[in-house]
């Protein structure tokens, strides 16, 4: 298939310039074992974001990849082993879905926040979406979803060829493994595309968690059993051109992706390159500074990598160093439709949330050298990893509960304020069912008379500056990761009125 509408084609000519300097910095990082970093500018400290050559042995780039989570938690990989045509094919059927009017992909919605796969659009583009826009307008439009002011759209899928067995058919694993929704009438091609490349992502993040085992001094096989029967999802975003016509005031162009932080182990992103000069972008919280850096998207190391992957650590794997390791939030800003010389420039992104076995259990004192004898964690105590996925989040924190309060709840802990969501729970105004104590008959049994919990504004309110105080960060710079927010409701797993 042509290369859609809006979309550039990898240039290989323009990543042969710079790789030789790139593998330059990423064989001298692993010569002399330390960072060699790739400075992020724009902040008031450094971000170290190295590179890591995985042609070189695990012990090798443990060592540099240490210095990364270290820091920010992000580094770049090339010589990876996966081919870049796997992830144009996802990208170039993922666009010839997106190019499909707005109805064919609604019905690809899933409406419900603890399912994963399906089509979604956040909350506040919802509300930026033009809606008298016509099925025939959109079908004779360059690129449907900007006609219709779409400011960024995902479709996500899970595991494939699931086991049918009791630990992916039972309560939890029917959530964990829902099967996939496909639009194959007409795009066909989208699911061998983005199976192909979901297999690649399974090889390469067993190698990525073995240096991450390295890295932090644990045996190098520790995740291995751990992650055997990973619930991972593998998501294709879409970042419609904009066109300045469409938008008379840059400042209220919701951003194409608010803050946040990935639930998972890890996350391995593929983004297609940007218009030369353009701005906007993918950028990482510099949370000293409370100042965002933009993260560069680098050159790959051989002739079959027209990019670096970029890799982040997710909260898992924050809890499984008892936050030692950081998982860094982010966020990706938008272009200034009215900078002279503005070039409308679609985006497109692959992104694979790496998730552990949803019973896994995540105990820093088996990970961290020398906490074996340690206490639990009172930050992080020992948790199965299903339980502070999404899915599981949101069943534990709705329990009793309605959908906005289970929302909240979902927000508070995913943008750092466990203590104010764990604090909701036990203090609803509603209800609260205990589920680790059952009665004699098996039914969980109801707590005693819950406390006022704290007005809503005020919680809204607290999720806004990641370090939990007054700065430079505003409300509409962060906002919320998903579902609920002040602005209304999104699609698919953006639902408050479907559990969030």
């Amino acid at each position: 298939a042509a290369t859609p509408a809006g979309l550039r084609a990898p240039n290989a000519a323009r990543a042969r310039s710079s790789r030789t300097r790139i593998l330059a910095i990423s064989r001298a990082t692993s010569a002399t074992a330390t960072s060699q970093d790739v400075i992020a500018r724009g902040s008031a400290r450094r971000v170290q974001i190295p590179v890591v050559d995985l042609s070189q042995p695990d012990a090798v780039c443990a060592s540099i990849v240490r210095t990364a989570c270290d820091s920010c938690g992000f580094f770049h990989v090339v010589n990876h082993g996966v081919d870049d045509n796997l992830a144009f094919d996802v990208i170039r059927w993922g666009a010839t879905f997106f190019d499909r009017p707005w109805d064919d992909k609604m019905a690809l919605v899933r409406g419900d926040m603890r399912v994963s796969p399906g089509y979604e659009i956040s909350p506040e583009h919802i509300e930026a979406l033009d809606r008298d826009v016509t099925r025939e307008e959109e079908l004779a439009a360059r690129e449907p979803s900007a006609a219709r002011r779409i400011i960024s759209e995902r479709f996500s899928v899970g595991p494939f060829d699931v086991p049918n067995d009791s630990y992916h058919t039972d309560e939890d694993g029917a959530l964990f493994f829902h099967p996939n929704a496909w639009y194959e009438d007409s795009v066909p091609s989208l699911r061998p595309a983005m199976e192909a490349y979901y297999r690649e992502m399974e090889s390469l993040c067993a190698r990525l968690h073995r240096v991450l085992a390295l890295a932090m001094g644990a045996p190098a096989d520790f995740f291995e059993e751990k992650i055997d029967k990973h619930c991972s999802n593998l998501q294709v975003a879409n970042y419609p051109s904009l066109d300045p016509l469409q938008w008379t005031d840059s400042d209220r162009i919701p951003l194409r992706k608010k803050s946040h932080a990935d639930s998972g182990t890890l996350t391995v992103l593929w983004r297609s390159p940007p218009t030369e000069g353009a701005k906007g972008g993918l950028q990482v919280l510099d949370g000293v500074a409370g100042t965002w850096v933009d993260v560069p998207v680098l050159p790959g190391g051989n002739e079959r990598e027209s990019g670096a992957l970029l890799i982040n650590l997710g909260n898992q794997t924050q809890r499984w160093t008892d936050g030692l390791w950081r998982s860094t939030k982010h966020r990706v800003t938008n272009p200034d439709v009215h900078a002279p010389g503005y070039a409308s420039a679609r985006r497109l992104s692959v992104a694979f949330f790496h998730k552990a076995n949803y019973d896994a259990v995540i105990d820093h004192r088996d990970f961290v050298p020398g906490c074996e004898g340690d206490a639990p964690s009172d930050a992080y105590p020992p948790v199965k990893s299903g339980d502070v996925s999404r899915v599981g989040a949101i069943r534990r924190l709705g329990r009793g509960v309605d959908a906005r309060e289970a929302s909240m709840r979902y927000h508070e802990e995913l943008m750092g304020g466990r203590d104010r969501a764990e604090r909701a729970a036990e203090e609803s105004t509603a209800v609260k069912i205990d589920a680790s104590a059952e009665t004699e008959g098996g039914a969980p049994k109801k707590a005693e008379a819950p406390k006022k919990a704290e007005p809503e504004a005020d919680r809204w309110a607290s999720l806004m500056d990641p370090r939990g105080q007054a700065g430079p960060i505003s409300a509409g710079d962060l906002g919320l990761d998903r579902g609920a927010s002040a602005e209304g409701a999104g699609a698919g797993n953006d639902n408050p009125a479907a559990g969030c």
